[in-house]
């Protein structure tokens, strides 16, 4: 380990241990060393994490990170976080697609695929997620992870984009995941309602805006269309204010749906579809969809702060396993807010780690430092702990 780290945070190494199971002893030091780094380190690559961390080559991790079990892997994680979060019916369980940036031109499984941030082709591998989450929650967790390839792939069968979607709605099923439903206009068509349906599953899918519907044998309209005809209602939600309607009409191949259109209230211009079987009030329903963007904010904490565009390993096989370590680090990084230590930190200082940038620097603080000088300063010299946490911890203009 390099002289400036001194030890693992026995915070991160107890939330470690189960994968013990699924590993052999020399695979679980990688796997361990490798997600560690990816929490702790600034530089997220294997070369620059093996040199700070490990006394090994870089090429024994290489080849660890390939023979690892991610299957195995991921069902570990998912146990040791649902004992500690189990979800709920009330939850979301959320679908959506990321671009993980990319330079190399050999990279297995990469290609060229529409940004929506840019509305241009970038070189990148399209991951998608399946997420977690309840509105009583400050965080959630992912389910699982997969990469799209495209039909000339020789090792994983080609699968679109919607289809990676319920298949991993089926895994989530399998492994007790419960929840609604839920994903933005990418993942809507008549076949995939008709699928949820078919499995008596509830669901909150965005629509296009161009979507035709009828309203009590109406003509058909788009919804564009409709949604600047109607009146909406006020709702609070994250302390911002939103304006909502929802309705029954009639969609075409599919039958007669709960719509809603949706859009916070200083951006009229913005406005969201979405069609729903759900019997709740609106105001639930907003709740609902508020939650929605903790994806989004996973997608970012992701590449910002655990290196989930920063890989650079070749192999499909091990770009799948970097991506899985990804996912564990963020598991990590939640279970051990529960931590004894951590709650008391929490106790002592007045608030708790708010973002995942907040824990990642936490646990650096807690590597260079050492465990015990946590303890020590909570106990012995709180105010001096409290400004070292407000200079390297805490995010801009918050204070402890």
């Amino acid at each position: 380990m390099n002289s400036s780290y001194k030890e693992i945070p026995r915070g991160l190494n107890k939330s470690l241990r189960p994968y013990q199971k699924a590993l052999t002893k020399s695979q679980y030091a990688h796997f361990s060393t490798f997600v560690v780094g990816l929490i702790i380190h600034d530089k997220k690559t294997i070369q620059e994490i093996n040199d700070v961390l490990s006394k090994k080559d870089q090429s024994s991790l290489n080849r660890s990170i390939k023979s690892w079990n991610g299957e195995r892997l991921n069902e570990v994680r998912l146990a040791c976080v649902q004992r500690k979060f189990p979800t709920r019916e009330d939850g979301l369980i959320i679908f959506d697609d990321t671009l993980a940036h990319k330079t190399g031109r050999h990279m297995e499984m990469a290609g060229y695929h529409r940004s929506g941030v840019t509305k241009s082709k970038e070189w990148s591998h399209c991951i998608v997620n399946s997420y977690y989450t309840h509105p009583n929650m400050q965080f959630g967790y992912p389910i699982t992870a997969d990469i799209f390839t495209n039909k000339t792939n020789e090792h994983y069968a080609y699968r679109p984009v919607k289809r990676l979607a319920l298949d991993q709605l089926c895994y989530a099923r399998l492994h007790g995941v419960k929840g609604v439903v839920c994903a933005d206009s990418l993942y809507y068509a008549d076949y995939i309602l008709r699928e949820l349906d078919d499995n008596h599953e509830q669901y909150l899918i965005g629509t296009p805006e161009t979507l035709k519907i009828s309203i009590n044998r109406a003509p058909r309209v788009s919804l564009k269309e409709y949604a600047g005809q109607v009146t909406y209602s006020r709702f609070r939600a994250k302390n911002q204010w939103y304006r909502m309607h929802s309705f029954l009409a009639s969609i075409r191949n599919v039958g007669v749906r709960r719509i809603i259109i949706s859009y916070r209230e200083k951006d009229p211009d913005d406005k969201k579809f979405y069609v729903t079987n759900l019997n709740c009030s609106d105001k639930k329903l907003l709740r609902l969809l508020v939650c929605r963007w903790r994806i989004e904010v996973w997608h970012r904490d992701a590449k910002q702060h655990l290196g989930l565009e920063d890989y650079q390993v070749r192999k499909d096989r091990s770009v799948r396993n970097v991506v899985l370590a990804v996912l564990v680090a963020y598991t990590v990084l939640m279970l051990s807010r529960l931590h004894a230590t951590l709650r008391r930190v929490a106790e002592r200082v007045g608030r708790q780690w708010q973002t995942v940038g907040e824990l990642c620097r936490f646990m650096r603080l807690a590597t260079i430092k050492g465990w015990r000088w946590i303890t020590r300063m909570l106990r012995e010299e709180l105010e001096a702990f409290k400004g070292i946490l407000n200079r390297e911890v805490v995010v801009k203009n918050a204070k402890v």
